[in-house]
């Protein structure tokens, strides 16, 4: 999995749950550094902050969804974000992500849904 977030505490929080439960993480603080890594690593899952320097969140899905590759447009994506605002929803579900995931982070939530983007495939968006 990749964890895509610049705040050092929120990244340091999530890679611990996900070191918790055995996965392979690696980490990206930016939207750029994020699609070097899609290009050069086959990753299960993307957990992608919205609010990142340089290119956030919802630019660096748009760019991975519009990849010439089946794997980017189906690669799960869950959005990251202190944010529960209607207007934010919306962007996610615009830019292509597949799941919504508030911080701070509740631990059983996110296996939740990490589990259900990549064991169950699921498709829709469940806020």
């Amino acid at each position: 999995m990749l964890v895509a977030e610049d705040n050092k505490v929120n990244l340091l929080i999530a890679v611990k749950y996900l070191n918790r439960w055995n996965a392979l993480v690696d980490t990206a603080e930016d939207g750029n550094e994020v699609l070097a890594k899609c290009k050069n690593n086959d990753y299960d899952l993307i957990l992608m902050d919205l609010q990142m320097p340089d290119m956030d969140g919802i630019e660096a899905t748009k760019v991975i969804r519009g990849m010439n590759n089946k794997k980017y447009q189906s690669l799960p994506i869950i959005a990251l974000t202190a944010s529960a605002m209607t207007e934010v929803k919306r962007q996610v579900l615009e830019a292509g992500m597949n799941d919504f995931a508030a911080k701070p982070l509740n631990p059983e939530l996110l296996y939740k849904k990490i589990y259900n983007q990549i064991y169950e495939n699921k498709e829709s968006i469940s806020f």
